[in-house]
């Protein structure tokens, strides 16, 4: 019998069952003697440790970074220490292995979530990253991935979004997340923006930062506000942003389209779009709106998805892919010319006759589509271009056809950071395109910095798996918590195209569970709610009940009964804990990936539970409008649930937004009108909301 989610009538024992008895089922910990026992599971086959040394010695010190000029960007794991067994199938089209995907880890041991359809833009001596995020269990494309369906939900809801992120960096190799998630609202509405394509641009005539972006994927039915362009302010690089405002748009403009932004050495900015017709575009002083608009002609319409535009050494260049849309394996190709609004030139003999013929760079591209280049400074004030491009997974169960287009199953959370950096001739041509696991990068200054460690995904953990992961605590340290990188996979097993496929599941069916066994032989075991894990790997806490103190040899095992889908680890190459042993255990027995690594990290101090810092607030609106609730809180490993008038939110079929952070409300009516309030909760405790009215008039 399958387990039932969150979202239908009768939840589980394990699931929460009423809001106010939430802080019950968070932690379930116990301690005992000997081998030590466990509460609320039956717990799983742990691999065999070495005897701890009867002594630990301190962990050595590390060394202070030195100053480098070059960022070392990892796509893909060279030496995988799993041997190809991720447990994350192989996409049906994929003929040539580069490596297992890389995925992006920043400095708080959480994936990096912008991943697909990003920006990097550097400001003031940092590198911003702007994104939408997909970890809260969001597709994109085909099948039944689509941001645009109204799933059947009480009330009305949206298909899972996650928010924008932004990251920032001083060396593009170590991220920090700022401002969180963030959603950009109506201010009287509350109406959500689904963040999709932002390109940020500077205007010192304002002195504002203007984020473009697409409200949702355009091209689809476009309702109200979904599919437009909007520009939003701020006065940072990184948010908070106002209310945003469809920009001006000169005559020819083919519409809320594929785009890219460029600034030249003159300070004018320029769009290129593409999908229909190629064009581009300047823009005014304010970065608000655009001027004129110049059409291009390229034979066989080859440069459609993922335009980009892009200036370096007195040339600009149009770069784009096949037209494909979530390319399995995209061609790249590229056009040049010495002023934005032309001639624009075949690059192979500079001609200017129409139809151009484009320059084929790469014929897989690393099997991912190539997006809109970023234009960076170097230490010698020269400007490079870096080409990011989004790895779309997909599954022989889940793909609608067999050629490179429209992946289904894809979860873009596991897609990873890829970046490949352009190379040039001395006149000004672009060589093909160097894929490669490893590449490097020049800095727009010298800093300090070590690079980032590579991890891969590893979905190793459901009903008939599970992982370990042993290492030695040093004498005299504290142990209070364990935070492991884990995160959640159920895969998409329809054939059918996103208009007509089953929604795709955003939890898995039973919990994960952790149980950690310390030197003195007591053991610790969690029950890990599915709405705390995320799409990507990200810390949950494990706190102990008491901190445990001294030295010796622990080991953490993460276990399922799920049937739906599993749970995943960030694995890398060892060297980060003290003696670590990695297991992979099937059918109950263990294999020792003496390679292997999982991404834990560990506390002197016990996790705190979280602190809602901006409250949902109450909206009085005429029925037929879309409203949104938001919630913002600090804490580590969070989960969300919306209730109205004391009772969960749910859908016929469970998948709906009110397990995140945002709750959206398509076209609301006067039986939606209530009382709302949400719980934010992990291993350590919860917190809920103050309640918040929706009031709908007739």
């Amino acid at each position: 019998m399958k387990a039932d989610m969150t979202g239908l009538r009768t939840p589980p024992a394990w699931r929460m069952a009423r809001i106010p008895s939430l802080a019950g089922l968070l932690l379930l910990a116990s301690c005992g003697g000997g081998g030590g026992s466990t509460v609320g599971f039956a717990p799983a086959p742990v691999a065999p440790a070495p005897s701890p040394p009867a002594t630990s010695a301190p962990s050595p010190a590390p060394a202070a970074p030195a100053l480098v000029t070059e960022a070392v960007l990892t796509n893909f794991i060279a030496d995988d220490p799993l041997a190809g067994d991720n447990g994350l199938p192989t996409s049906p089209a994929q003929t040539v292995s580069y490596g297992p995907i890389a995925i992006g880890v920043d400095v708080d041991g959480n994936a990096i979530q912008a991943v697909d359809e990003i920006d990097l833009q550097y400001f003031d001596g940092q590198y911003y990253l702007y994104g939408p995020s997909f970890s809260c269990g969001a597709f994109n494309y085909a099948p039944g991935v689509n941001t645009g369906p109204l799933i059947p939900t009480q009330p009305n809801s949206t298909y899972r979004y996650c928010g924008l992120t932004v990251y920032t960096s001083t060396d593009l190799m170590n991220w920090k997340l700022v401002g969180g998630h963030q959603y950009i609202q109506d201010p009287l509405t509350g109406e959500h923006y689904y963040v999709k394509k932002p390109r940020v641009v500077y205007s010192p005539k304002t002195r504002l930062y203007n984020m473009w972006f697409l409200n949702g994927q355009a091209g689809l039915t476009q309702s109200g506000r979904t599919g437009k362009r909007y520009v939003a302010q701020s006065s940072t690089p990184y948010g908070p942003w106002g209310t945003p405002f469809e920009p001006t748009i000169a005559s020819g403009d083919a519409g809320p389209v594929d785009f890219a932004l460029a600034t030249g050495p003159d300070g004018k900015s320029y769009m290129a779009t593409s999908h229909g017709v190629l064009n581009t575009m300047l823009l005014n002083d304010e970065k608000t709106g655009t001027l004129d608009h110049t059409d291009i002609t390229v034979a066989g319409n080859v440069i459609g998805g993922g335009i980009g535009l892009a200036y370096r050494n007195g040339w600009w260049y149009l770069t784009g892919t096949n037209s494909c849309g979530n390319c399995l394996a995209s061609r790249l190709y590229y056009l040049r010319a010495r002023d934005p609004h032309g001639p624009w030139l075949s690059p192979a003999d500079d001609s200017a006759t129409a139809p151009l013929q484009p320059v084929l760079l790469s014929s897989d591209s690393g099997y991912a589509q190539m997006k809109a280049p970023f234009v960076l400074p170097d230490v010698r004030g020269g400007m490079n271009i870096l080409l990011p491009g989004t790895h779309y997974r997909s599954s022989p169960t889940g793909a609608p056809g067999a050629g490179v287009n429209q992946p289904g199953d894809n979860n873009l959370a596991l897609s990873g950071w890829y970046t490949v950096p352009l190379q040039f001739d001395a006149d000004g041509r672009i060589q093909p395109l160097g894929t490669a696991p490893t590449q490097r990068f020049a800095l727009a200054k010298a800093v300090p910095s070590t690079p980032a460690r590579a991890w891969q995904a590893n979905l190793g953990i459901d009903s008939g798996k599970s992982v370990s992961q042993s290492w030695d605590v040093p004498a005299g340290e504290t142990l209070a918590a364990v935070l492991p990188s884990v995160f959640q996979r159920t895969p998409d097993k329809s054939a059918s195209a996103a208009a007509s496929a089953t929604i795709q599941e955003p939890n898995v069916n039973a919990p994960l569970v952790a149980r950690l066994q310390l030197p003195d032989g007591r053991s610790h075991s969690w029950q890990i709610d599915p709405r705390t894990v995320a799409w990507a790997p990200e810390k949950v806490p494990l706190n102990l009940p008491e901190p445990f103190k001294g030295g010796g040899r622990v080991t953490l095992t993460l276990s399922s009964s799920a049937t739906n889908g599993g749970y995943g680890v960030a694995v890398g190459s060892r060297g980060a804990l003290v003696n670590g042993q990695y297991s992979a255990i099937k059918a109950g027995q263990p294999t020792v990936l003496a390679q292997a690594e999982m991404l834990v990290s560990t506390s002197a101090t016990a996790a705190p539970a979280p602190r809602i810092t901006a409250q949902p607030q109450s909206i009085r609106v005429s029925a037929g409008t879309a409203v949104g609730f938001v919630v913002q809180a600090e804490g580590v490993g969070l989960g969300y649930q919306w209730q109205r008038n004391g009772q969960v939110i749910v859908s016929p079929n469970g998948y709906n937004e009110s397990t995140t952070a945002a709750m959206r409300l398509p076209p609301v009516s006067t039986a939606d009108a209530g009382t709302y309030t949400v719980t934010v909760f992990n291993q350590a405790g919860s917190a809920t909301s103050v309640p918040v009215t929706l009031d709908v008039t007739p």
